[in-house]
């Protein structure tokens, strides 16, 4: 089904365009009708009204096209290119596609504890593995200081019952370690892979099953923003956007990131609680 009429407030030359704009008229999700864009295929101009995005109107001559102004839309496929990349001109094939394409890749940080088990393991493993956009890179930190190492065990399970595109294991012998340096750490030996964000989780704690499809509609289809996340109250969900760490030198001379985020007045405002890009881990 295809979406009301945008609600555009006026009309735009290409020299008044804002940079960053996105406009419809070679995209192929763009509908029209007798010449006059009416909708999105994709269904995307619901949201950008819903986030309170200004929305204008382009003629190019030939059609009057949507132009979301100053925002760039992650759905937009030029007509002309999409039928050729995607070997097809079925929008709703090529739909799929972007959906596909748009998965962020996102890191998950898991911390083991001296009192999890090694089921405690299994089920967040499993957790994560269910997810509809599993992490593209998984890092467990074994911090149990056991006399028996589970390690091994752990190895097992990942090699043998479960699966990630990349995941590592780290152990740390150091008990008087801040969790915020192996934050860092765990960021230093994965900084070389591709993905967005990465999110801090416990063992002790059971993973959401909805987590990674509430972050995603948070940043897609809600338009939020983040550089830190903030943990709720159990001291889960810390997280932080890999640009914002690798600006700040991450939690580095036992600083928080977000506090040298505010220090700097670099958005401050996009210090987020987990809360608000992942409702599921509300803790009350």
């Amino acid at each position: 089904m295809n979406e009301p009429s945008p609600k555009t407030t006026n009309r735009l030359l290409a020299a008044d365009l804002p940079s960053a704009s996105t406009v419809c008229n070679t995209c192929i999700f763009a509908d029209y009708k007798d010449g006059v864009q009416i909708g999105c295929k994709a269904d995307r101009i619901k949201y950008f009204e819903n986030a309170n995005i200004p929305m204008a109107q382009f003629d190019d001559g030939d059609t009057i096209s949507v132009v979301i102004e100053g925002k760039t839309c992650v759905y937009y496929r030029p007509k002309d290119w999409a039928t050729t990349y995607y070997g097809t001109s079925s929008t709703e094939h090529i739909l799929r596609k972007v959906k596909q394409e748009l998965s962020i890749p996102y890191h998950t940080l898991l911390f083991i504890r001296s009192h999890d088990s090694i089921e405690d393991i299994k089920s967040r493993l499993l957790e994560l593995q269910n997810q509809k956009i599993k992490p593209r890179i998984l890092t467990l930190i074994d911090r149990s200081h056991q006399i028996e190492i589970i390690s091994g065990d752990v190895i097992k399970l990942l090699n043998n019952d479960y699966h990630f595109d990349y995941w590592r294991l780290q152990t740390i012998q150091a008990t008087d370690q801040l969790d915020l340096d192996i934050i860092d750490l765990a960021y230093d030996n994965t900084k070389s892979h591709n993905y967005m964000f990465y999110i801090v989780l416990e063992c002790s704690h059971a993973i959401p099953s909805t987590m990674s499809e509430e972050i995603h509609k948070s940043i897609h289809d809600d338009m939020k923003a983040f550089t830190v996340l903030l943990p709720n109250s159990n001291g889960v969900g810390r997280g932080a956007l890999k640009v914002a760490h690798a600006k700040h030198a991450g939690n580095s001379f036992a600083i928080p990131l977000e506090d040298k985020i505010t220090h700097y007045d670099d958005s401050p405002h996009l210090i987020k609680q987990v809360e608000e890009i992942c409702p599921s881990f509300q803790t009350s």
